[in-house]
């Protein structure tokens, strides 16, 4: 039974190795002129050698999602708690947050009996807040125009960007942690963490982010931001 089988897969490589080209051009019955044997006998060589390198490729291929495979699951492995802690974190504050998080010191205002305003009592400077419809339109198209274009459609983080932002990292060596942020994301970072350049305040700031854009909406979270920006000078709140 086992001579049967190395007799046929024997056979079975013959009929393989009669069908390559190199084969069929060098067991020719009757060879053509020197010049068109030698150039049928190149193109045979050129197949042979683009077999091989098909063969090679589809074993390196194999090997690439192996150890890919094999290297997710190890990283899955190690960073899944990691994600947890973080997102856990992220939970926390966001839990926490509603419209009064963003409220800024408002300047304080006295009245008469008939109505008169008598006087305005304010720190450092005169503030109030002001409501989605009450902000110019100019003012909202300006900051998304600058600082997040994708504002409107995104999940409160920029995806391109954030593969920047790692690809500057790993290339530096971890020196450069600085990218684009999102209007979502800046929010976040000036109520409820602190300006640490680090990968764990980025990926908590990211993952606060998304959960900010599911509780609030993008007109509420637009007027939160421009209402508690810093505009220099100490100057909060346009």
């Amino acid at each position: 039974m086992a001579m049967g089988k190395c007799s046929w897969r024997r056979y079975r490589k013959e009929v393989k190795k009669t069908k390559r080209l190199y084969y069929k051009v060098t067991h020719q019955l009757k060879r053509p002129p020197k010049p068109v044997y030698y150039a049928e006998v190149a193109v045979g060589v050129l197949f042979e050698i683009l077999r091989y390198l098909r063969i090679l490729l589809c074993w390196l291929l194999v090997i690439c999602i192996i150890v890919g495979l094999c290297g997710s699951g190890y990283l899955l492995y190690r960073l899944y708690p990691i994600y947890e802690d973080y997102n856990n974190t992220a939970a926390e504050l966001i839990s926490e947050v509603s419209k009064d998080s963003f409220a800024i010191s408002e300047s304080s205002r006295i009245y008469d009996a008939s109505g008169n305003l008598l006087s305005i009592l304010k720190e450092g400077s005169e503030t109030s807040y002001l409501k989605y419809e009450e902000i110019p339109q100019h003012v909202i198209n300006a900051f998304v125009a600058v600082e997040d274009r994708s504002f409107w459609s995104n999940d409160g983080v920029d995806y391109k960007g954030m593969v920047r932002v790692l690809i500057d990292a790993v290339r530096t060596r971890g020196g450069d942690l600085n990218g684009p942020s999102t209007i979502t994301q800046q929010l976040v970072r000036n109520n409820f963490l602190t300006r640490e350049v680090s990968l764990e305040r980025k990926a908590k700031e990211i993952l606060a982010a998304r959960m900010l854009t599911r509780v609030f909406t993008k007109r509420e979270i637009i007027e939160f931001y421009v209402n508690d920006i810093c505009y220099a000078n100490v100057i909060y709140g346009i």
